[in-house]
């Protein structure tokens, strides 16, 4: 993404005067959301709302814990179709999610960005967005996982 375009308050990219460039794939979100158990979903809708966002607090993730006795490592993979949903894949189309965990426990959902017409070189990976995620949250200690 260069200088002139950013994300809305609806995971949207758009250019400096606001014109829409690529839309949050609500669909794909939504999908994988119905996909996870009943009490994961209440959990999650409360949080986001209409607008998912890729940051879940310590808090949201002990709750989500608490509800399925998985381990931070278990639910990470659990939670990766979500992050998933965040990729911009015009060229391979290949859609990788990353979640990275801060040694605060918050989770930071990130995801492929690929580039037409240029080199598939200049991919920002998955892990490599959940690490910008967390940089740019002001939020994140240490990535521990």
């Amino acid at each position: 993404m260069n200088t002139n375009t950013k994300f809305d308050n609806k995971s949207n990219i758009v250019n400096k005067n606001n014109k829409l460039i690529k839309s949050f794939n609500h669909t794909l979100w939504n999908e994988q959301l119905d996909k996870l158990p009943n009490s994961y979903q209440k959990i999650l809708k409360e949080h986001f709302s209409d607008t998912p966002v890729s940051f879940l607090s310590a808090e949201i993730i002990h709750k989500l814990q608490q509800a399925s006795g998985l381990t931070q490592a278990e639910l990470g993979l659990l939670l990766l179709p979500l992050a998933t949903s965040f990729a911009v894949a015009p060229v391979s189309n290949f859609f990788v999610g990353a979640i990275a965990f801060d040694s605060e426990g918050n989770a930071y959902f990130g995801a492929n960005f690929e580039f037409a017409n240029t080199h598939i070189g200049q991919t920002i990976h998955a892990e490599q967005s959940a690490q910008c995620v967390a940089t740019w949250s002001e939020r994140a200690c240490v990535i521990s996982d």
